[in-house]
């Protein structure tokens, strides 16, 4: 793998690891459609940067969530369960950014963001035994 692409990965997961923190900041203040939604931002940094390990780029949501489940779940390169904390995560974070009718308590917002803790961790993991993260 080149330093160009191992330098995206790191970025893609500095940006996770920024979204989770501002997540984790929105949830404590009582912003939990906003804490949902940038949980799942990290969510999408992550396997973002997993799938650029197989030489994968996708630019549509909706394109890195199949192909996350395509080229790394469905094969076995990373849990199963992953794949549903992302699907789970995109349908809540459609929900915090465009539905006016959907009512976001406290624990939604800490199911997700925990979530989407597990989601970046396995991913570290993930990129650390590919040998791309120190």
């Amino acid at each position: 793998m080149d330093d160009e692409i191992q330098t995206l990965i790191a970025k893609k997961m500095e940006r996770a690891h920024d979204d989770l923190r501002f997540a984790q900041a929105l949830q404590a203040q009582g912003g939990y459609r906003q804490a949902i939604s940038r949980a799942y931002y990290a969510i999408f940094a992550a396997a973002s940067a997993a799938l650029l390990t197989q030489g994968i780029t996708r630019k549509k949501h909706s394109g890195v969530e199949a192909a996350f489940n395509q080229y790394l779940a469905h094969k076995g390169l990373v849990e199963r369960e992953l794949a549903v904390i992302y699907r789970d995560a995109f349908n809540a974070r459609l929900d915090a950014d465009y539905s006016d009718l959907v009512e976001f308590s406290e624990s939604r917002g800490q199911e997700v963001l925990v979530d989407a803790k597990e989601f970046v961790l396995h991913i570290e993991n993930f990129l650390r035994e590919q040998g791309v993260l120190d």
